[in-house]
């Protein structure tokens, strides 16, 4: 919320704390071209690495449900079979 008051109407505050300080601020907020070689490589790595390691991120920001129905389908399965074994025993 600090944020996005800040976004709308700078000028009222005189600062902001944040614990964090999201990695789109830099990757979206700076033009490439401002950035040096060295900055630019930096940002591509980083891009690499969030396409590699960060599909979970990726997936709960645009479907957090889905997740969510795996592991209930994965433990309904389970509950099936326990059934099933109860019943031929």
């Amino acid at each position: 919320m600090t944020e996005a008051l800040a976004g709308i109407s700078p000028e009222s505050l005189v600062g902001i704390h944040l614990t964090d300080v999201p990695y789109w601020h830099i990757m979206f907020g700076v033009s490439p071209d401002e950035l040096s070689e060295v900055e630019r490589e930096y940002f591509e790595r980083g891009r690499e690495w969030g396409m590699r390691e960060g599909a979970y991120a990726y997936l709960q920001s645009t479907k957090p449900q889905t997740p969510a129905h795996a592991i209930n389908v994965r433990h309904g399965t389970k509950l099936v079979r326990a059934l099933r074994k109860h019943r031929t025993s």
